[in-house]
């Protein structure tokens, strides 16, 4: 489980940080972000999570 700043850093699954992560990189179409994450400036927070993997 991983804290999450999208969600009040909620713990969520790490496949969906990963999910998260392909989606604010454009790997994987915005439209696909379900809507719990779906908070203002949610790529920028994303991009700047100290989880965010740039592997």
């Amino acid at each position: 489980m991983i804290k999450c700043p999208l969600v009040q850093n909620q713990k969520i699954k790490e496949i969906e940080c990963l999910e998260n992560i392909d989606i604010a990189d454009g790997m994987i179409k915005e439209t696909s972000l379900p809507d719990r994450f779906k908070v203002e400036d949610w790529r920028e927070i994303c991009l700047n999570c100290p989880n965010h993997r740039e592997d």
